[in-house]
């Protein structure tokens, strides 16, 4: 992400996105990547449907900052044409 990011010259996007969402983006991402990586790798935790929900939940709220963010470096340098 901070690379993709960097390339659109958003340097700080970790720093943007945990404003918007007020948490620490890498402890999202960590703890979404451990449960993927264990059920992935035959060594599945005790995860409920509630645990499923609530990681896809706070993923979707990371790609909604993730879209505020990439909207605004566009509209900042190309405006709305740029956009749509």
């Amino acid at each position: 992400i901070h690379r993709l990011f960097s390339r659109l010259g958003v340097s700080n996007v970790h720093d943007r996105v945990a404003a918007i969402l007020h948490r620490d983006v890498e402890t999202m991402i960590e703890g979404f990547q451990s449960v993927r990586t264990a059920l992935a790798h035959s060594a599945p935790p005790i995860i409920t449907i509630k645990d499923v929900r609530d990681r896809l939940s706070e993923m979707a709220d990371l790609v909604r900052a993730l879209d505020r963010v990439l909207y605004s470096q566009v509209m900042k340098h190309g405006g709305l044409v740029c956009w749509k």
